[in-house]
């Protein structure tokens, strides 16, 4: 292949990537962005998540994420530990997260907080997947279902702050942040 070929096939690759990624980027709120999914045959709606970056806990540290004017209350319902599977049983075993301590909060557009649990990832585990070699640990966070439901004031816009007590003794260790809601159809209703 002649060097312009080459060049001209990468840059097509990258436009081609560049679109994929555009397109499956969804639309940001602050600094979260809703990324809607498909519509599951069974339901009339599209299901969402709310992405947020990747949360550190290998140090003590805080990070605070601005969520601006949803089209509707998406909160946060929890955290995945990503972990090698040998380190997800026996559950009293020692694993550089066991004694990993965060406090997560919601604060209101006024900075008044209106919800915050304290999470020991030792002891506070709600369950896990597996993923190949690896597996998916789950932490709950706040009761906000995929449906809407919640018990929490129903505010669109907030600031989310997870805040690392205790680091995990492994740097590498990332929190994902669990937010999944069904959103209204953006499809034409079919006519008969």
């Amino acid at each position: 292949m002649s060097r312009a070929a080459d060049i001209f096939a990468r840059a097509g690759a990258i436009v081609i990537f560049l679109g994929l990624v555009a397109c499956a980027g969804g639309r940001r709120y602050g600094d979260a962005r809703l990324i809607e999914g498909t519509n599951p045959s069974f339901l009339p709606e599209t299901v969402g998540s709310l992405t947020f970056p990747e949360i550190p806990i290998g140090r003590v540290s805080v990070v605070r994420y601005h969520v601006a004017s949803l089209p509707r209350v998406i909160y946060p319902s929890g955290f995945l530990l990503e972990v090698p599977k040998t380190e997800d049983f026996p559950r009293a075993a020692e694993h550089p997260w066991s004694h990993c301590v965060i406090h997560a909060s919601l604060l209101a557009a006024d900075g008044t907080r209106f919800f915050s649990r304290e999470i020991h990832l030792g002891r506070d585990r709600q369950g896990s997947d597996a993923q190949g070699s690896r597996r998916k640990i789950s932490f709950a966070f706040t009761d906000y279902r995929m449906e809407g439901t919640t018990s929490l004031p129903r505010h669109v816009t907030y600031d989310f702050e997870v805040e690392v007590l205790r680091a995990s003794s492994r740097p590498t260790d990332k929190l994902v942040v669990e937010a999944y809601s069904v959103l209204p159809s953006t499809k034409a209703p079919v006519r008969p």
